[in-house]
């Protein structure tokens, strides 16, 4: 029989149980599976995956400011080499910093950045703990990778097990080129969360379940979640309360007794975090500590007015940080950049094609609908007119994308 820890000295509610020394190694040191070590030890999010696969009817990843504490909010998309740099900068200014996480903006498994970001942080902090957390689309995909690049972490984010409820709760999930809605959508969805988590248990990993409590949507189903997440090996569940926004901007919190009689009642099940502090996609230091807008801060555009109206630009562009060099027609995915003032962020990727080939001109307006302008090589006259019956204006450029922007913005302040 394995030896085993009590939890008494983890923090961990004792009515959970024992902890196996090998999963008790593990969250040593991690403050969000041991709520003794986030009195201690910090982690370091590392913002380097925008683009998501599924649209949840209570994320927004559109904005960043001052003031903003949430899960897919970050001051700056890294590249992989620049999130390295930033790990080397706190490791060498907070010396209990222990778990490196990639949690955002977007779906850190839909964006092969995050891969490489690990690969560059595994090489040169061998003794840092790696997490990742995601929505469990593409779990069942790329958990070997995950794996095999020393994750033995993972955060899935469950919000239903019923896809009746999940389809309230996602308005599209888009996989291999092709987008899922409604109760399609949820059925896909979670048959992958469930077989992901399920392969990630066998491979050792530890599994947390995040679960947002929405009322009137999924209240009285967390019970469920909890039940299930047991059942699969999972580890821990999180219940965390709704932020209204989006289309959920209407509904009320939870309240913090309704969400307690939700852990008190899943904690029948599986072990609950009790603890959690929602955290950016860029946080760093100790929870509810952050340091982030601290250490990292926007950069201004030169010159950039700061009187016009918040917009967002959508972009077809070959490369990330490159040309806008691409036909509308031709783009495969869209940069959607945020302009506030005179501060410019890359805030998420958005596919451009259909499973059957380009995107209708309806399909296209939805997909753009919160975009102000579209800059682009080139668009068609048919396409153009969709666009501005829409109210998006298509604006042509062949330039560097910084350079683009800052001559849209100009434009941008003389029309207001």
């Amino acid at each position: 029989m394995p030896e085993v820890f009590s939890c008494g000295g983890c923090g961990i509610d004792p009515m959970d149980g024992p902890i196996d020394p090998e999963h008790m190694r593990k969250i040593q040191k991690h403050p969000c599976f041991n709520p003794e070590a986030a009195h201690t030890f910090g982690r370091i999010h590392l913002p380097v995956a925008p683009e998501c696969n599924i649209q949840c009817n209570f994320c927004v990843r559109e904005f960043d400011c001052v003031n903003e504490s949430r899960p897919g909010v970050t001051s700056k998309v890294l590249t992989p080499a620049e999130a390295l740099e930033r790990v080397r900068e706190v490791v060498s200014r907070f010396e209990n910093i222990r778990t490196v996480g990639i949690a955002g903006p977007g779906e850190p498994l839909a964006n092969e950045a995050t891969f490489e970001t690990f690969r560059l942080v595994r090489d040169a902090f061998p003794d840092l703990h790696l997490c990742v957390s995601s929505n469990g689309l593409l779990l069942p995909d790329k958990v070997g990778l995950l794996h095999d690049l020393g994750v033995d972490t993972v955060t899935v984010t469950m919000s239903a097990v019923d896809p009746k409820i999940g389809k309230e709760i996602y308005s599209w999930v888009f996989y291999e080129g092709k987008y899922y809605r409604d109760l399609e959508g949820a059925e896909l969805l979670l048959r992958k969360q469930l077989e992901g988590i399920k392969e990630a248990v066998k491979r050792g990993m530890l599994v947390k379940i995040n679960s947002v409590m929405i009322p009137t949507v999924n209240d009285h189903h967390m019970v469920e979640i909890a039940r299930k997440a047991k059942e699969l090996g999972a580890f821990m569940q999180n219940i965390m309360p709704l932020i209204p926004q989006y289309k959920f901007a209407h509904l009320k919190p939870p309240s913090a007794s309704e969400r307690k009689a939700a852990q008190d009642a899943a904690a029948a099940f599986i072990r609950q975090m009790r603890h959690c502090r929602q955290c950016r996609a860029d946080a760093v230091g100790l929870l509810g500590q952050d340091l982030s807008k601290e250490l990292f801060a926007p950069t201004p555009i030169a010159g950039a007015p700061k009187e016009i109206p918040p917009f967002r630009v959508a972009v077809t562009s070959s490369t990330r940080d490159g040309m806008v060099d691409l036909q509308l027609a031709h783009a495969k995915r869209f940069l959607i950049f945020e302009v506030k003032g005179d501060i410019v962020q890359l805030v998420e990727t958005r596919p451009a094609r259909a499973a059957d080939g380009i995107l209708t001109a309806a399909e296209l307006t939805g997909l753009l609908k919160d975009c102000k302008y579209v800059l682009t090589r080139r668009v068609g006259v048919q396409t153009a007119q969709a666009l501005r019956q829409a109210g998006i204006e298509p604006v042509e450029d062949y330039d560097n994308i910084h350079a683009a922007l800052k001559k849209l913005i100009a434009r941008a302040a003389v029309s207001v």
